[in-house]
């Protein structure tokens, strides 16, 4: 009876997933709209009129193309525009640079589109390698990514030598139980906050809700949100649909066939990233108090990132450089690091 209990409390989340699902799907509307290819930043009012005037020109030369006079005049005009639109160009991105000084995730984002690194409309490979083959059709194709990417992790955790494990110390595992026996419920003002800095340019998981749907109906379910999440918190339940995610395979590089050659994106519901965010504040709040996390951690931490890794980096080069030193650096990188850790230990424990 009291397991029994504990599921239908955990199953309240899934209510309100369910609800959220139910009035999409009664309120979508679905429209067709044709847009036309975006006007580059830099073409102004002016260069529009000179490219219909150049335009005119052309048009005026095929239909008399013994015309000297008129073939002059569409070169000379072609060629001004063409400069016109280039020194336009030139200075926009002049300008685009120096507005990106001191920003190095908006200039990486400005270089990235001038390289054009840009993905394609579809990544779908017509065939991909399995175990018998190659497979060919839409579905074999999905089963042949899902058992790959399940796998994966599993190989190469098996590869890894055993003696390079070690056990973590009892004061590691001591330290990392205590406090976290019971967490501190969330408010209604924390949940909130936390709808609110959604990003709405972020894509809906596989319950097709997305943050801008859920941001417009905030007031309407923060409080049961805040009331399903404390509850799980109390039971230490963290409802199963929240765990399924949509995973989009990102080619990289090499050969399409290849399924090693593809990187995974998962998308979670939108409610699990909710409950998620109130885990992690937790967790961070407790290793914070206790200063568990050493000072040179660059990632997943606030007012940290790669560029701090850098200027440390940098710093100490030139600091053994001026001390005549020899400065020698290892960068290490590890395939499928995170999925390989975890199917490490959980193996070992076994």
């Amino acid at each position: 009876m009291e397991e029994e209990t504990n599921i239908n409390k955990s199953n309240q989340l899934h209510h309100i997933e369910a609800r959220l699902k139910s009035s999409i799907k009664r309120s979508k509307v679905n429209k067709t709209k044709i847009v036309n290819p975006p006007k580059q930043e830099w073409i102004s009012n002016h260069i529009i009129n000179e490219i219909k005037i150049r335009n005119m020109l052309w048009i005026e030369h095929k239909r008399y193309p013994e015309d000297e006079t008129k073939k002059e005049k569409f070169i000379k005009k072609r060629n001004e525009v063409t400069k016109t639109i280039r020194n336009a160009k030139s200075q926009y991105y002049y300008k685009a640079f120096d507005d990106c000084n001191k920003k190095p995730t908006k200039m990486w984002r400005l270089i990235s589109s001038l390289a054009n690194n840009k993905q394609k409309n579809s990544t779908t490979p017509t065939k991909l390698r399995n175990e018998t083959g190659y497979a060919t059709t839409t579905k074999e194709i999905c089963e042949a990514f899902n058992k790959y990417f399940s796998n994966i992790g599993s190989v190469l955790a098996e590869q890894i030598p055993k003696t390079s494990y070690q056990e973590a110390s009892p004061r590691a595992n001591e330290i990392a139980l205590t406090g976290l026996s019971k967490l501190e419920p969330t408010t209604v003002s924390e949940i909130s906050i936390m709808i609110d800095n959604l990003n709405c340019n972020t894509s809906a998981g596989i319950d097709g809700i997305n943050p801008k749907c859920l941001k417009c109906v905030k007031n309407l379910i923060v409080h049961d949100l805040t009331n399903s999440i404390n509850q799980c918190l109390e039971d230490g339940v963290f409802p199963d649909n929240l765990k399924i995610a949509k995973v989009t395979p990102i080619f990289k590089a090499g050969d399409r066939s290849e399924p090693g050659n593809y990187r995974p994106v998962s998308v979670l519901p939108i409610l699990s990233k909710i409950f998620e965010r109130v885990l992690y504040n937790r967790l961070m709040s407790f290793l914070n108090s206790i200063n568990f996390l050493y000072d040179k951690q660059y990632g997943f931490r606030p007012k940290s990132n790669t560029l701090s890794a850098t200027v440390d980096l940098v710093t100490d080069i030139k600091i053994n450089i001026d001390k005549k030193k020899i400065a020698l650096g290892v960068f290490i990188d590890l395939k499928k690091a995170f999925d390989t850790k975890i199917k490490y230990q959980s193996n070992h424990n076994k």
